[in-house]
């Protein structure tokens, strides 16, 4: 059963379009903070604050389909923390060196805002393609 008319096989296409919903998966949620890693990892490796490899290697391997969805499942089940186990298998993918940086000087609020913040502007190109039309 759906919990929401967005979850519904019956309405979801009145209130939303796969497009959008695809915008606003936990995949790309996970995605969001990916990328929120990888500017961070830029911006202080740009600035001396960690090592340029680091960064590169965030960079390298910050992609959600790597991500072991069931494992940040059951550790949100265990920690209720948004991004301790994400940050967990992320780390899994990384070399011990880099491992360490990711996070590096950000809060959870930080990642967490600043991932939804790009969820919204992939929402805004997508409704600025479709006010084109009309």
């Amino acid at each position: 059963m759906a919990s929401s008319l967005i979850d519904s096989e019956l309405f979801k296409d009145q209130y939303s379009t796969k497009e959008m919903r695809a915008v606003f998966s936990e995949r790309a949620q996970i995605q969001s903070w990916l990328d929120c890693w990888v500017a961070l990892a830029k911006a202080e490796a740009k600035n001396g604050v960690i090592p340029e490899n680091v960064a590169k290697e965030i960079a390298e391997k910050a992609h959600a389909e790597d991500i072991d969805m069931d494992y940040v499942r059951e550790g949100f089940k265990k920690t209720s923390h948004p991004l301790m186990p994400q940050i967990r298998a992320f780390i899994q993918l990384c070399s011990p060196e880099a491992c360490g940086y990711i996070h590096w000087g950000a809060t959870t609020q930080d990642i967490t805002d600043t991932g939804t913040i790009l969820q919204l502007r992939n929402a805004q190109d997508i409704l600025e393609k479709q006010m084109e039309i009309y």
